[in-house]
């Protein structure tokens, strides 16, 4: 994670925002409205890769977002897999049960927020 790298931030500006480019366009691509904001302004995706993209690592077990909670971010699995439970599952739930959803690399989760203010998780 970058704020753990702290030769990062000795780096002038333009090369970080260049690193930053790098790390998250690949990610970006995977969701066509980016893809499409790409084709229209490479500009403009820079800068979402800079402004507004972040990382984040879950332990097994852990929530990424939970039932019936307002989320104000979309998320992108770039490793590993999430399991997906719908409504107020607890998490013993979680197991490997044919049930269980997997959420493979390379998905993306809540992208309504892109759109919709207010939206509620539903898992």
């Amino acid at each position: 994670h970058e704020p753990d790298v702290d030769l990062l931030r000795l780096l002038p500006r333009p090369l970080q925002e260049e690193l930053r480019v790098e790390i998250y366009k690949p990610v970006l691509m995977e969701y066509p409205l980016f893809e499409a904001l790409d084709h229209c302004s490479h500009r403009t995706l820079a800068k979402v890769c800079n402004n507004s993209m972040s990382q984040k690592s879950l332990k097994i077990g852990h929530e990424l977002f939970a039932f019936n909670t307002k989320v104000d971010s979309m998320f992108f699995c770039v490793a590993g897999h999430l399991v997906y439970l719908e409504g107020s599952s607890n998490m013993v739930d979680i197991g490997g049960s044919a049930d269980d959803d997997i959420v493979p690399e390379g998905t993306w989760l809540c992208d309504q927020v892109l759109w919709a203010t207010n939206w509620i998780t539903r898992g």
